[in-house]
């Protein structure tokens, strides 16, 4: 991977994100999973390739989904601002 950062951590920690954004399909317990996946990666807190970011774009997705479903013309901007309340509720367990 090029352009990902500037240690092997970093490039670690991208390459797991992308993993677990392939391996979910937002809808499911799924987004648990790649959620514990990342958590226990290289990412440091904060970074962009944690759970944290994972949780959100879930809640976008399901959000999308919604407004998709429902004929929004605007669905990317609904989506956005509605995300908060489609929120995945976070597992109480590392394992998801």
């Amino acid at each position: 991977m090029t352009g990902t950062g500037r240690t092997w951590s970093d490039a670690e920690a991208a390459a797991q994100h992308d993993l677990a954004h392939r391996s979910t399909d937002w809808h499911d317990d799924s987004v648990h999973t790649a959620a514990a996946y990342l958590a226990a990666g290289p990412a440091a807190p904060g970074s962009p390739y944690g759970p944290d970011e994972l949780y959100d774009y879930a809640a976008f997705q399901r959000a999308a989904r919604v407004a998709l479903a429902t004929g929004r013309e605007d669905w990317h901007e609904w989506s956005t601002a509605h995300q908060h309340e489609f929120a995945v509720r976070r597992s109480d367990t590392p394992s998801g």
